[in-house]
């Protein structure tokens, strides 16, 4: 939409203007509108201000008092965002941070799919299951999932 084009210039400009630790009251706010540029960036395939949009909300949603508690939606979404544009970089490291955290405190099963379909879709790259979902064998149980290793190709 109209906001959602314009959210790369007050995103920029939020950048510019708000210091965390005055305007920690506007956290879910600020946080909000950092997602929906990362999000307008992701349509657009910009993947790097996408992730650099993204790291902007969940450094502004760390300052929601008990935020998995109070702003749920809000920081679920940002952690999917966040294992999402990690996958499209390939930084598996990143991706297996951001999807643990979802797999500790999401509610509810289904809360899990979409960095579990992440976690799955690393998987499938050479050299990546490990970092990717190695250590989800309790998520993988949980949705029933079963994931075989690759065959290495010789």
């Amino acid at each position: 939409g109209e906001r959602g084009e314009a959210s790369f210039a007050i995103a920029g400009h939020l950048a510019a203007a708000l210091d965390l630790a005055q305007d920690a009251a506007r956290a879910a706010e600020v946080a909000d509108l950092y997602l929906e540029a990362s999000r307008s960036a992701l349509a657009i395939s910009a993947i790097h201000t996408a992730g650099d949009y993204v790291q902007k909300a969940l450094e502004w949603s760390a300052a929601i008092p008990d935020g998995w508690n109070t702003e749920y939606p809000l920081m679920l979404e940002g952690h999917e965002l966040a294992a999402r544009t990690a996958l499209y970089t390939g930084d598996y490291e990143r991706l297996a941070q951001y999807s643990k955290t979802v797999f500790q405190k999401a509610q509810a099963p289904i809360d899990k799919a979409a960095v579990f379909k992440s976690c799955i879709t690393a998987a499938t790259f050479p050299g990546a299951y490990d970092t990717s979902c190695g250590w989800l064998p309790g998520g993988r149980a949980e949705l029933g999932a079963r994931l075989l290793r690759r065959l290495a190709s010789g």
